[in-house]
Parts: C-alpha cells; structure tokens; sequence
C-alpha cells in the first residue's frame, strides 16, 4: 500500500474508533505530519489529503466502512472491533492493526511490517 493511502487508512480507523475528528496524522515511519481533513456525518466519510487532494468516500455502517479512492481505482473496507481494525484494499494482501488512545498501528501484509501514526490537532510532531 502507498504510504499516503497508509496514512488515509490509519486516520480513518483512528477517528472512526476513538470517536473523534483530528486534523493531522503523524507518519512515525516517514518523519513527517500529514494534513487530513475528515468528516464522518451519520453514514457517510469523506477524507481528503491536504497536500495532493486525494480523497476516500465512502459510508459507515455499524462498524463496517467502505471507501473509494479514486485516485488509486481502489476499494477499500475496514472492519472495527474496538480497539482493534482489520481490512482489505483492491489488489492488495490487506492490513490490521489497533488504536490505543490517539496512537494507531498498523500492519500492512504487502509490505510485511509494521507502521505507527498519531492523531493530532496542531502541525508539528507529536
């Protein structure tokens, strides 16, 4: 999985499991904050990346979310099971991971390892 789709995916579980909206994602793996804009209204997410304008949209229900990138024609699904996710994206092995506070960890099965991220307010790292 690219790493700004990565970054999307853990954002996403972060908020929608935390039960809160953050406006950036530090990317522990790359060094660097990433600006994400998201709303979650109802049955409805829409995420987008600041940076290049790419965007999920998709819906929520219970605790199943289905979202489209279409910058990358990919599906994606994520299963919550408080606090943990499981999920899979279009030609990919999938990904799993865990949210504890605002710390999301991610496993992503393509690249065989582990990726950590923080959800934050303000710019600047964590």
């Amino acid at each position: 999985m690219k790493a700004n789709l990565r970054a999307m995916v853990a954002y996403t579980a972060g908020c929608a499991i935390s039960k809160n909206s953050y406006s950036y994602i530090f990317d522990q793996f790359q060094d660097r904050v990433v600006k994400l804009e998201g709303r979650f209204d109802n049955s409805y997410v829409t995420i987008i990346e600041s940076e290049n304008g790419s965007e999920l949209m998709g819906t929520i229900q219970g605790k199943e979310i289905s979202l489209f990138n279409s910058a990358e024609s990919s599906n994606i699904k994520i299963h919550l099971n408080d606090p943990k996710f499981t999920g899979t994206i279009s030609d990919s092995k999938g990904f799993n991971g865990e949210v504890t506070d605002r710390i999301v960890k991610l496993y992503d099965y393509d690249e065989g390892k582990y990726y950590n991220f923080c959800l934050i307010n303000e710019p600047g790292k964590p």
